[in-house]
C-alpha cells in the first residue's frame, strides 16, 4: 500500500483535473466502513462550500490510530439525512470511492500533510496547489452541490436526454415499459458518470440508457450494472430483501439486446470496471 506524504497527491491520474476536495476524519466501526463500501458517508454536518472531490481518512483496518486510510471520490450528491446534536446532519455520496494510499501520522503530522499548519479537527479542506478558487454558496448544500450539473442539465438536455428516450422508444430499457407516461419516472442516465465524462461522453447517446427510477438508482450507485449482451449484473451489497423491495429477479436484462451498440458496450465495460463487476450473470 503506498504511503503518502501529502493530502496533494489526491490529485493524480483520475483525479488530476479536480482542483479541490472535503476531506472528512472518522473512526474505523461497521457503521462507516459499511457507509465507505456503499460509497457514501454520512452524519456531518452541511458544506459551506461546493468541492469536487470527498475524501474519508478512516483509521487503518488494524486498528492503528496514527494510521489512516485516505479514500477518495468525485462528490456526486449531498442529502439531508436528519438532525444531529449541533443542527442538520447530511449523506456525502461519492461515485466510487478508492483507496489511494495510507496517511501515516507517526511520519508526517497532520499539519505537514494537509499543509499551511492545517489538518485539525474533523474535517479538512483541500485545495490542489497552484489554484486558488474557494467557492463560496449562499444556497444550502443540499441545494448547492449540483449546481454544475443543474446548469449543464439546462443547456443541454435536448442534446442527450431527447436523443436518449428516441433511441430506447419512450420505455425503460429493462422493463421495456414506457411508465404510463408519467414524468420523472423514466431517466436518461448516463452509463458512465457525468462527473467523470467528457464534454463529448456527456452528450454522447452511447453513454445512455433510459431507465425507471428505481433501476436508475441502483444504476447510478454502481449496485447494479449490465454485461455486454444486457444482462444485469447484481452487486453482493445487495440484501435478497433489498432485491426483492427493487423488484430485482433472477434473469433481469435489458429488454431489447439489438439497441446495445458497440459504443454502448464501451460505456458498460468502463461502468462495469468502476463499480468492480466482472461480466458474468446475476
Amino acid at each position: 500500500m503506498t504511503t503518502m506524504n501529502s493530502i496533494q497527491e489526491i490529485f493524480q491520474r483520475e483525479f488530476a483535473g479536480a482542483t479541490s476536495a472535503v476531506v472528512q476524519k472518522m473512526r474505523r466501526d461497521e457503521h462507516n466502513v459499511a457507509a465507505l463500501r456503499r460509497n457514501y458517508t454520512e452524519h456531518w454536518p452541511t458544506l459551506t462550500e461546493q468541492y469536487e472531490l470527498v475524501v474519508v481518512a478512516i483509521e487503518e483496518e488494524l486498528g492503528n490510530e496514527k494510521r489512516r486510510e485516505i479514500w477518495c471520490g468525485f462528490l456526486e450528491d449531498v442529502q439531508w439525512t436528519g438532525l444531529g446534536h449541533k443542527g442538520p446532519v447530511y449523506r456525502f455520496l461519492a461515485d466510487r470511492f478508492q483507496l489511494l494510499g495510507i496517511h501515516d501520522r507517526d511520519r508526517v503530522s497532520d499539519a505537514k500533510f494537509y499543509g499551511n499548519g492545517g489538518g485539525g479537527g474533523s474535517r479538512v479542506k483541500a485545495y490542489k496547489t497552484g489554484t486558488t478558487s474557494r467557492v463560496s454558496t449562499a444556497t444550502p448544500a443540499q441545494e448547492g452541490m449540483m449546481v454544475q450539473r443543474l446548469v449543464w442539465v439546462r443547456k443541454n438536455h435536448a442534446k442527450f436526454r431527447d436523443p436518449v428516450e428516441q433511441h430506447w422508444e419512450g420505455k425503460c430499457a429493462v422493463a421495456d415499459h414506457d411508465c404510463d407516461g408519467h414524468p420523472g419516472l423514466l431517466i436518461a442516465s448516463h452509463i458512465y458518470p457525468w462527473a467523470r465524462s467528457t464534454p463529448k461522453e456527456k452528450t454522447d447517446v452511447d453513454n445512455g440508457l433510459l431507465l425507471s427510477s428505481p433501476i436508475d438508482r441502483l444504476f447510478d450507485q454502481g449496485l447494479i450494472s449490465f454485461a455486454d449482451d444486457g444482462m444485469m449484473l447484481v452487486s453482493d451489497d445487495l440484501a435478497p430483501r433489498t432485491k426483492h423491495v427493487f423488484g430485482l429477479k433472477t434473469g433481469m436484462k435489458i429488454a431489447n439486446s439489438k439497441k446495445i451498440s458497440k459504443g454502448m458496450k464501451k460505456y458498460l465495460a468502463k461502468h462495469r470496471r468502476l463499480h468492480g463487476f466482472t461480466a458474468t450473470g446475476y
